[in-house]
């Protein structure tokens, strides 16, 4: 099992190999901000490496540990993967199609999901060093399922209210 370093470091070479210039700003904002120096350091070395590998397929930077890389992921996401469903199922489809024609286009939305990705991360790590993580996975997914089937209604406004609900109650409990 790797230390909280190594996670750290795969939580930032994750998000960097994935960031466009937004995340490149709200990492150096978030840098300033946190309890655990070292750690912080090990997510920024790997969130610059993973900013020079993105669009390096052979991931040359990674410095990191080799084991699975799911630390970096978002809630919804890792939920997913714990569920051994793929990447493009219905649920991730779903949120993802809500996050960017609805609550991206909410006069708040760019600034909840700026808070969202600055937390979702730490929230996962917390969750997958748990013994019983498999059991906050599926308690997740539950909420998760409710959520798509609001979505699928039309009720965005209520959805939006029960994910932020989910990841507050997320929050408070795990970090």
């Amino acid at each position: 099992m790797s230390d909280k370093h190594d996670d750290a470091y795969k939580e930032g070479y994750n998000e960097g190999k994935n960031a466009g210039w937004q995340d490149k700003w709200a990492n150096d904002l978030s840098s300033h901000i946190g309890t655990d120096d070292s750690v912080d350091d090990s997510r920024n070395a790997g969130f610059k490496d993973g900013m020079s590998d993105k669009y390096d397929d052979d991931n040359s930077n990674y410095h990191g540990a080799s084991d699975d890389d799911s630390g970096g992921c978002f809630v919804t996401t890792a939920c997913m993967k714990s569920k051994g469903l793929p990447d493009d199922c219905i649920e991730l489809t779903t949120l993802r199609t809500f996050r960017d024609t609805y609550v991206l286009n909410l006069s708040t939305g760019q600034k909840l999901y700026f808070e969202y990705k600055l937390l979702a991360p730490r929230i996962v790590l917390a969750i997958n060093n748990r013994e019983d993580s498999k059991d906050v996975y599926d308690e997740i997914y539950s909420i998760i399922l409710q959520i798509v089937a609001l979505i699928n209604d039309g009720n965005n406004s209520l959805a939006l209210d029960e994910y932020i609900q989910m990841i507050n109650s997320l929050k408070e409990t795990l970090l």
